[in-house]
């Protein structure tokens, strides 16, 4: 009887508000979890190689552009059942799981992580089970559901690091209380007061360090993810 959360509209079915943002929940539409459980699909990263007449095989450049390996959407595939009472029943649950899945944009929230993208409705249907499979065509991967931050208090010139643990690369937003300069790989950058974002600054897993110039709070924030 595991909740899975799926973001709604304010006038979707069974749609309620939780910290903050509209959500429903399939155990309120009656259904739980199939025995095999949740497929997040493959993992399948976009390749890139040129093949040059005359040479071995072909040079990969995969992540010649961007320096990191960037990645397919996924299937996903979210099996759910309940009990039917009669032959007939499945109708008006299918006419609110398509009202709710077909075509639509959502996140599915499982744990302390979701994945998003846009999702459809297959049905199997036999009695005495109604069975479907929810089917989500997701971006590649699972965000933490929770927003992680680090503040620093600037005072002048503050050598500052950021220790990242997800393997999806983020780019935080920098919400500073006054105008300051941002000291990355030798470069300066300006940041005015409010929020700031530095394409430069990639959070990677492990240390990023730089350096902050100025005097006021300085909070980093940003969504981290795994594959």
């Amino acid at each position: 009887n595991k909740s899975i959360y799926f973001s709604a509209d304010q006038k979707d079915p069974f749609a309620f508000l939780l910290d903050d943002q509209y959500v429903f929940d399939l155990l309120d539409i009656g259904y739980t979890l199939a025995p095999e459980g949740i497929d997040l699909g493959d993992i399948k990263p976009k390749t890139s190689y040129v093949d040059i007449e005359g040479a071995d095989g072909k040079i990969d450049v995969t992540n010649a552009l961007t320096n990191d390996v960037k990645f397919e959407n996924r299937e996903v595939i979210v099996p759910i059942q309940s009990v039917a009472y009669s032959s007939t029943d499945n109708l008006s649950d299918r006419f609110i799981l398509d009202q709710l899945f077909s075509g639509k944009e959502r996140k599915m929230y499982v744990d302390d992580w979701y994945m998003e993208g846009r999702f459809a409705l297959e049905s199997s249907y036999s009695y005495p089970v109604r069975s479907y499979s929810i089917i989500g065509d997701c971006k590649p991967y699972r965000y933490n559901a929770d927003e992680s931050s680090k503040k620093f208090e600037v005072t002048d010139t503050l050598e500052c690091s950021i220790d990242y643990a997800d393997t999806m690369h983020v780019c935080p937003t920098i919400n500073v209380s006054a105008d300051m300069e941002l000291t990355l790989y030798g470069s300066v950058y300006s940041l005015k007061k409010g929020d700031n974002i530095v394409p430069d600054l990639i959070l990677r897993a492990g240390e990023t360090s730089f350096k902050l110039t100025g005097s006021g709070t300085a909070v980093f924030t940003w969504r981290g993810g795994n594959l």
